[in-house]
């Protein structure tokens, strides 16, 4: 019975401190009003994130490699893979042409040059202008 009532308590002191305020550090316990919670769905990767560009960049030669092989289907999964890291990277839209070109889809690489004229630079403009024209 003794183990029971002191289960009981060890119990509700557990609770007790679950359920407190965790303590603030210093800086924590000014004034100033506390920035609105993100998601992660609302949290945009930073363009100069150079762990992107790498990630990217890797997964960029990658694709080269396995559309120079004749493995679209792995270029085309690189790329995608590419574009979600970096969505924001001219060279991964010209890449994306210029595999679409290579499967004879006109539209679709006439498509992804286009998104990517929306961020070249001037080493791809040139490139995603001939390969968006009709």
């Amino acid at each position: 019975m003794v183990s029971r009532a002191f289960l009981i308590v060890l119990l509700g002191l557990l609770l007790t401190a679950c359920a407190s305020e965790p303590t603030r550090t210093r800086s924590e316990s000014t004034s100033e009003p506390a920035a609105p919670a993100r998601t992660p769905a609302s949290v945009a990767p930073a363009k100069s994130d150079p762990g992107l560009r790498t990630a990217s960049a890797g997964l960029l030669d990658q694709a080269r490699e396995a559309r120079r092989r004749g493995d679209l289907q792995r270029a085309d999964a690189l790329l995608q893979r590419a574009q979600r890291l970096d969505p924001a990277n001219a060279l991964v839209y010209l890449e994306l042409a210029r595999l679409h070109r290579q499967r004879g889809e006109e539209d679709a690489a006439r498509a992804a040059a286009q998104r990517g004229l929306l961020y070249c630079d001037a080493g791809s403009c040139d490139d995603l202008r001939e390969l968006a024209r009709p």
